[in-house]
């Protein structure tokens, strides 16, 4: 955590972003799955390496799905092993390793993918967030504004980047990341005040929280957030539950930019 924080507060709320920060975490659930069948049975010397890939990172998918990281790692990690040039396993077996804290390793595979698949936003946004989750402000911007140049409209990177001027004090350049993310300017002031909290700028969290009320009074991420603020004031020792990006990355999967959680 960081010691900067003088004053305990709980921010148990997520902010209703229009879009989603953090990693590419898009999956859809299968009524059932084929791993099981396929590779475990008297047919599977007739599935060649690539079509085992194929089962292992399907199953891979399907385990980040259930939240069971380890064992999607080890998914992804055989399909690597089966078809070491797939950058799609390399690209989520770096998403799993990051959520879990091991950033170094993580590193290594979004290379692996990106020497394979150098132009996909997708890739560098989550290499960006890699970054991002250790405070590496100029190297996480830098991989956002990689994938934005190869798809000026990619709503993550704009949202990621938007994180990473709200983290530096840029409030100016977070909104206008925000707003190109989808966000309405409620919205964006909003979660402009969650991450001013976060780092624990209180007034200034309070002020953007009201501004994002003024533009929309039924803001429900607004008035959470003021709610959570005017409390903490009256119970300055409640416990502190912000101050870094989580390295759980639970947010991806929901409409909101933060995960409640902290580091660990």
């Amino acid at each position: 955590m960081n010691g900067r924080h003088n004053m305990a507060i709980t921010i148990g709320l997520l902010v209703a972003a229009t879009v989603v920060a953090g990693c590419s975490q898009t999956v859809c659930r299968p009524e059932s799955h084929i791993a099981t069948g396929l590779l475990d049975s008297p047919a599977t010397t007739k599935v060649n390496s690539h079509q085992a890939a194929d089962v292992q990172f399907s199953l891979g998918r399907s385990l980040e799905e259930a939240e069971a990281p380890s064992q999607a790692e080890t998914a992804y990690r055989k399909a690597i092993e089966n078809d070491p040039k797939r950058s799609d396993a390399h690209a989520r077996l770096a998403v799993v390793l990051c959520r879990k804290g091991a950033f170094e390793e993580a590193k290594k595979e979004f290379t692996a993918a990106l020497r394979r698949d150098p132009k996909n936003a997708e890739i560098l946004c989550d290499r960006g967030y890699n970054y991002y989750l250790q405070r590496r402000w100029s190297e996480a911007e830098s991989s956002f504004r990689e994938a934005l140049a190869i798809d000026a409209g990619h709503a993550r990177s704009h949202n990621n980047l938007g994180l990473v001027f709200a983290r530096q004090g840029d409030g100016e350049h977070a909104i206008s990341e925000f707003r190109l993310a989808g966000c309405d300017l409620s919205d964006a002031k909003a979660n402009l005040g969650l991450i001013l909290a976060m780092e624990n700028h209180l007034p200034e969290a309070e002020k953007m929280y009201a501004e994002a009320l003024a533009a929309k009074p039924a803001s429900e991420p607004a008035s959470k957030g003021l709610a959570a603020l005017t409390k903490a004031k009256r119970s300055p020792s409640t416990g502190l539950a912000v101050g870094t990006p989580s390295r759980r990355d639970d947010a991806v999967s929901r409409t909101s930019i933060e995960s409640p959680q902290t580091s660990r």
